[in-house]
């Protein structure tokens, strides 16, 4: 997923990588990486399954843009219904 707004004067873009099993483990990882203008910060997040980490992808960086779940989602590019689909609880 990725998704590039303007913020207080400021262009940020973030990336949410695909979830892949983590290599020789059990497990899921997924990257993320948020720019802030010249700011680069990039993170791994890995949790015991699939959707588990989608969330901790989303919540770290709802966090550090301080912004809604659906703020982030709307407008982003590449499979955003799967996404949300990907993180329904009643699946």
């Amino acid at each position: 997923m990725t998704k590039e707004f303007d913020r207080d004067g400021v262009r940020v873009s973030v990336f949410i990588g695909r979830p892949a099993p983590f290599p020789g483990r059990a497990g899921w990882r997924c990257r993320v990486r948020v720019e802030r203008g010249t700011r680069l910060e990039q993170s791994q997040v890995v949790a015991p399954t699939e959707r588990e980490v989608l969330r901790l992808a989303l919540d770290l960086v709802t966090g550090r843009l301080e912004i809604t779940e659906a703020e982030l989602l709307d407008g982003a590019a590449a499979r955003t219904e799967e996404l949300r689909a990907a993180l329904d609880p009643d699946r």
